[in-house]
């Protein structure tokens, strides 16, 4: 039976060759898009599942509640992770990470005078390594990190610094601190792709009495570990006394008031889910080292994959039915000579289980050849798990499944017609049939409809949102990261960049115009009004006299700070923003507080967006101060690689122990919507393999509908037709087909496109052009894909047709 099917296969493979290349060439394309596909789902949902006791870690996250503005955050108090251990007997342990300086560090060996510059630092309690028990190469965890100046390594930083050495008991040092050297406890191997952490360098945690009872002094990740059997909602009701039972009385110690924390809570995250689900959670750039990615994206690629999936087994099953005049005769002989029916339908779907497994294999390569591409797109370095037990096992199943699907209704409607007439020759397609064919096509380029709207849509976005004016000049101005290393140098390291060639002016602030360059939010007040008006929940912003220039804000009242800075420590510049919620008549002048300063207003300025644009602009208070988080430098000139290579040179003069680190304003901003660039490039991708895969179903659907139609064209040619008349009426039924699913696809696409669109405050319109645009490519495609076989049937000699009549 076996031996007989494969047979038979190969004969129907050489005797339709373009068919059968069709046949399996978009099944192949299918399944090549699911297989790329399901990599990154399988690689997304694997994050953090290979700790040894995963189930009962999480990260504590705080949900603040600030005026009603709900902001969960994770960089939390140095005093919670003890304070949890002690008070709450359901935690087994509990542990901090403070990430160290988001750029790069000088590290050396003690013993050699090269340093290199390294990342992925931290520092951490012993506690952590006993809760997430890393694999261990060499050392022993159990008190690593007990002493102090003491750290762990992983296995790529003891192959760089201490290649072919035992690197145990030796030493590192820190941007140029020899007095303080490391000494290496530990190596660990090194953190797996599917983590949410990836640190090189882990080192002893150890602060002073007084930071460690500081519960303002928030720059830690805090995870605990959950006892066996511990109710996870209980333990988090629990949680709720903290901020009553120490925060509030610190901040009333400390005769400090940010706003009213009653309402603030703990909850906990399994870990798990950190990399998936913390797109709510704020992420700040100096603080913050996970890996977070976009549970819908997954979702989204995994829509697309079974969409893909079903246009391919809709083409196997179209071009399948559409061959049945030729393929019924040999069903019908069969029967003739006693064949059982059942005995067929399982030859038939024997046949299309081994086009399937062909298209599997052809799949495989062409993910191979595709991977790197996809791995471009999804900014992943996913491999194909050729050594896993279940890899072929699962290829096998993939073939026999989707095999059976695409070929059952197939082999029971071969199967169904009448053995004399099949032999005869008086085969009549059922109207049910040529309607089901022609709705299958209309469901596929519905679906391909809908993928273009999404694609131009989602592009026309992002192009609004890098042309938008965002109220603040992001052209040619260089970010310098690391400024707090300067300290009281920061004055002196200004006033030298200013005289710099090339170089506009230089600010220094705490916070930029971009997503994630630090956050915070207090409420302000009238003066006088605090406890009586609501509080108006406003970023707090640090900056100097040059912040308004440097950035190109535009003061609509008022006018900006002065050059002496001390002078003016109680004066604000607000945004038009604050000035209508605190409903100020006449800004100037007057004052207003966050409970601890009294400021007075001398600008504002007009309003401009400092977030991602899905945020509507909020309230801003900018008040005066040397705060060196961000140094941003405007240049005058394009020249920038001089500008570099001069403020390298400043840089290492100021601070000789730690390397420069910049970026540039325009590419942050960019970076903010990566997202949805990525969702573009999603969506024209699987646009594009849906055009294809339902375009090799259309070619190969009318190159054998114009063979049915050979005679007929013939007749209607030798009775005076004209070639455009033959290929219009060919074609006709294609373009009917294509119409239906543009008036299908157009109110669905709308639909979907408008639900994404309300992620953004500020967004484009969805124009009537994108449709139509959509519209005419389908239509193009479809029409350019059977013109061919219309042509040829067209322009055929009508001898050739009726000669054997």
């Amino acid at each position: 039976m076996i031996i007989t099917t494969i047979k038979l296969t190969f004969r129907d493979f050489k005797r339709n060759k373009l068919y059968s290349f069709i046949k399996i060439g978009g099944f192949a394309i299918g399944l090549s898009a699911c297989f790329l596909i399901a990599l990154y789902i399988r690689h997304e949902l694997s994050y953090d599942k290979n700790y040894i006791n995963g189930e009962r870690i999480y990260r504590v996250v705080q949900v603040q509640n600030i005026d009603g503005r709900i902001v969960p955050g994770t960089v939390l108090q140095a005093p919670l992770a003890e304070t949890l251990k002690k008070e709450f007997p359901e935690i087994e342990n509990a542990g901090r990470i403070m990430y160290f300086n988001a750029g790069k560090n000088r590290i050396s060996r003690s013993d050699h005078l090269e340093y290199f510059n390294e990342s992925g630092f931290a520092f951490v309690d012993q506690s952590i390594l006993d809760i997430f028990q890393f694999p261990v190469i060499d050392g022993k965890l159990s008190n690593a990190l007990e002493n102090p100046n003491t750290i762990v390594i992983s296995k790529r930083a003891a192959d760089k610094f201490f290649p072919g050495e035992d690197a145990i008991g030796k030493s590192l040092i820190l941007n140029n601190n020899t007095q303080n050297p490391y000494t290496i406890t530990a190596v660990i191997s090194n953190f797996p792709d599917n983590s949410h952490m990836h640190f090189d360098f882990l080192m002893a945690l150890n602060l002073g009495d007084a930071n460690q009872q500081n519960w303002n002094f928030s720059t830690f990740h805090n995870y605990v570990l959950l006892k066996p059997g511990t109710n996870v909602s209980l333990i988090e009701d629990k949680l709720k006394t903290v901020v009553k039972t120490y925060i509030i009385p610190f901040d009333e110690k400390q005769n400090q008031f940010f706003y009213d924390r009653t309402k603030d809570y703990y909850e906990l995250q399994p870990i798990k889910d950190i990399h998936l689900k913390s797109s709510h959670i704020f992420q700040n750039v100096s603080f913050d080292y996970a890996d977070v990615g976009d549970n819908r994206i997954v979702w989204v690629l995994g829509m697309s994959a079974f969409f893909i999936l079903l246009l391919a087994c809709i083409n196997f099953i179209n071009l399948s039915t559409a061959k049945s005049t030729s393929k019924a005769k040999e069903i019908g002989l069969q029967k003739t000579i006693g064949a059982q029916r059942s005995t067929l339908v399982r030859q038939l779907l024997s046949e299309s289980i081994l086009y399937s497994f062909f298209s599997v294999f052809l799949a495989l390569g062409l993910t191979v050849m595709l991977l790197p591409y996809f791995n471009a797109l999804s900014g992943e370095s996913l491999t194909i798990p050729w050594h896993a037990w279940w890899f072929v096992p699962l290829l096998i199943s993939v073939a026999v499944f989707i095999g059976t699907l695409a070929g059952i209704y197939p082999a029971f409607y071969l199967t169904s017609f009448n053995a004399i007439k099949t032999l005869k020759g008086n085969l009549p397609e059922k109207e049910r049939t040529v309607n089901l064919r022609g709705g299958m096509i209309v469901f596929q380029f519905a679906a391909s409809l809908i993928l273009i709207v999404c694609t131009l849509a989602v592009f026309k976005q992002m192009s609004f949102i890098m042309n938008r004016n965002m109220g603040f000049d992001k052209e040619q101005v260089l970010i310098l990261k690391g400024g707090n290393t300067l300290n009281e140098k920061i004055a002196p390291f200004k006033d030298e960049l200013k005289s710099i060639a090339g170089i506009r002016s230089v600010s220094v602030s705490s916070f930029l115009p971009i997503e994630n360059s630090l956050r915070n939010g207090i409420p302000f007040y009238k003066e006088g009004r605090m406890g009586i008006d609501p509080g108006i929940t406003a970023q707090n912003w640090i900056v100097d006299n040059d912040y308004i220039e440097t950035m190109g804000l535009t003061i609509v009242e008022g006018g900006n700070f002065s050059k002496d800075v001390s002078s003016e420590q109680n004066s604000a510049i607000i945004n038009q923003k604050m000035v209508h919620q605190l409903n100020l008549k006449n800004p100037i002048g007057q004052r207003i507080t966050d409970g601890n300063d009294l400021l007075t207003v001398v600008g504002v300025v007009h309003d401009f967006n400092f977030d991602n644009i899905q945020y509507p602009i909020r309230p801003l208070v900018m008040h005066p101060g040397l705060s060196p988080n961000f140094i941003s430098v405007k240049a005058s000139t394009a020249d920038m690689s001089g500008i570099i290579s001069a403020l390298t040179k400043l840089w290492d003069k100021f601070s000789p122990e730690q390397e420069m680190q910049y970026s540039f304003l325009d590419m942050e901003y960019a970076k903010m919507y990566n997202d949805v660039k990525r969702t573009g490039l999603i969506f024209r991708s699987f646009s594009i393999l849906a055009i294809l895969v339902a375009c090799l179903g259309l070619f190969g659907l009318a190159e054998f509908i114009t063979k049915q139609r050979t005679k007929e064209i013939g007749i209607r040619k030798v009775n005076g037709a004209k070639i455009s008349e033959v290929m219009t009426m060919l074609n006709k039924d294609f373009i009917r087909w294509v119409v239906i699913a543009f008036v299908i696809a157009t109110p669905i696409a709308w639909f979907a496109m408008n639900k994404w669109l309300e992620n953004f405050a500020y967004k484009t319109s969805l124009s009537w052009w994108i449709f139509a645009l959509a519209g005419i490519l389908a239509l193009g495609v479809a029409l350019l894909t059977v013109s061919w076989q219309s042509w040829k049937a067209a322009t055929r000699n009508p001898v050739e047709a009726l000669q054997y009549e």
